[in-house]
């Protein structure tokens, strides 16, 4: 497997696990720190509520995004060639004509 796709997947795959954290556990955590914090922190429970509305919102899709990546990446690797100091993409011309 390509490096790139290979750290792709394992983002998503966090990505899933802490999303599916936030999605169990987020809601009896903003209850807890409402509980300790009282009615005075109101401006900090409205923050810590929309953190946890777009982390809830972001987080699935977002793994979904990288494993599409991951298997564009794997797709087009092929057509990689390595050089330094990173990847960039193999003309066509290139492939078929000798080295000038």
């Amino acid at each position: 497997m390509h490096q790139t796709a290979k750290r792709c997947v394992q983002w998503a795959v966090g990505l899933w696990v802490l999303g599916a954290v936030v999605l169990i556990y987020g809601a009896q955590a903003y209850v807890w720190l409402a509980d300790e914090v009282g009615s005075d922190a109101q401006a900090g429970l409205d923050a810590v509520d929309i953190v946890l509305t777009i982390a809830r919102s972001a987080l699935f899709p977002l793994g979904a995004v990288l494993i599409g990546a991951a298997v564009v990446i794997q797709t087009l690797a092929p057509g990689l060639r390595a050089t330094s100091p990173g990847l960039q993409p193999a003309r066509l011309a290139d492939k078929g004509s000798p080295q000038q």
